[in-house]
C-alpha cells in the first residue's frame, strides 16, 4: 500500500511540474518587464509588424529583459500568451542585427500560430505518456516497464529535437523573407561570434544565464558531437541553408 501511494504521489508531483514548466515558463526568467510599445519603438523593431507576413501584433507579445551583456533572444508561449526574452546585449547591438534576430523569433511565433496542435502540448502529452508507463512499472514492479519508459522518453526527445531543428531553418527563411538575405546572414554570423564568446566565457558558468543561452544557441554538446537530441542546427549550416 505504501509503494502504491508513493508511486501515485510521484506521478502527481511530476505532472504538476509539467504544468508549471509549460504553463508558466516566463516565471523562470522574469527579471524586468518592459512596456511593450515602448520596447519595440525604442529598439526600432516596430517596422517588422507592418510586414504582411507578420500576423501577430506587438501588443500580443510581452517582453522580458535579462541582465546579460551577451547577445541573445528567445520567444515562447505559455498560458498567458507569447513572450520575448532578450538580453541587454540584444538591446545594445546595432539595429540591423537586432532586426535580423527579432525577425527570426517572429518566424517561431508565426509557425506556432499556424500550427494545428501547439508544440508544447505535444511535448507535454509525450512526457505524460512516458510518466504513466514509468509509474505503472513502479506500481507493478516491472523491469520491462522501466525499460520501455526510458525508450519512450528518448523517442519523445528525439522527435521534439528534430521538430525544433526544422523550425530553426523555417524561422531563418522567414527572417530572410521579411527582411533580406544579407541582414539574416549578418545576424547569424554575429550570433556565431557570440556563441564562441559564451562558450569560452568562464564567468558564464553555473549561472541562470547559461540555461537561457541554450534556449537560442542549442545544446553545448552540438559543438563537439553530432547529437540527434540537439535542438538547434550549427549556425554554419543555417547560413548555408539560406
Amino acid at each position: 500500500m505504501i509503494t502504491e501511494t508513493l508511486t501515485f504521489l510521484a506521478f502527481i508531483i511530476m505532472s504538476l511540474g509539467l504544468v508549471i514548466i509549460f504553463g508558466f515558463q516566463r516565471e523562470l526568467y522574469r527579471t524586468k518587464k518592459e512596456v511593450d510599445d515602448e520596447f519595440f519603438e525604442k529598439y526600432e523593431l516596430q517596422s517588422l509588424f507592418k510586414n504582411d507576413d507578420v500576423t501577430i501584433s506587438k501588443e500580443d507579445i510581452d517582453v522580458y529583459v535579462v541582465d546579460s551583456p551577451f547577445l541573445n533572444a528567445s520567444v515562447s508561449k505559455d498560458l498567458n500568451g507569447y513572450f520575448l526574452i532578450v538580453s541587454n546585449g540584444f538591446c545594445n547591438t546595432n539595429t540591423q542585427i537586432r532586426n535580423g534576430i527579432f525577425a527570426h523569433e517572429l518566424g517561431h511565433i508565426e509557425k506556432e500560430i499556424h500550427r494545428t496542435i501547439p508544440k508544447n502540448l505535444l511535448f507535454a502529452l509525450g512526457l505524460t505518456v512516458t510518466l504513466l508507463v514509468f509509474t505503472g512499472s513502479l506500481f507493478f514492479n516491472s523491469i520491462i516497464g522501466l525499460f520501455m519508459s526510458n525508450i519512450l522518453l528518448y523517442l519523445v526527445l528525439l522527435v521534439m529535437a528534430k521538430k525544433s531543428r526544422e523550425e530553426e531553418y523555417y524561422s531563418d527563411s522567414f527572417a530572410k523573407q521579411i527582411l533580406s538575405l544579407e541582414t539574416t546572414r549578418k545576424s547569424l554570423k554575429r550570433l556565431a561570434e557570440e556563441e564562441e564568446i559564451v562558450t569560452n566565457s568562464s564567468s558564464n558558468k553555473n549561472t541562470k544565464l547559461q540555461s537561457f543561452n541554450k534556449l537560442f544557441f542549442g545544446s553545448w554538446i552540438a559543438k563537439y558531437i553530432n547529437s540527434p537530441l540537439d535542438t538547434h542546427p550549427p549556425i554554419e549550416k543555417r547560413i548555408k541553408n539560406l
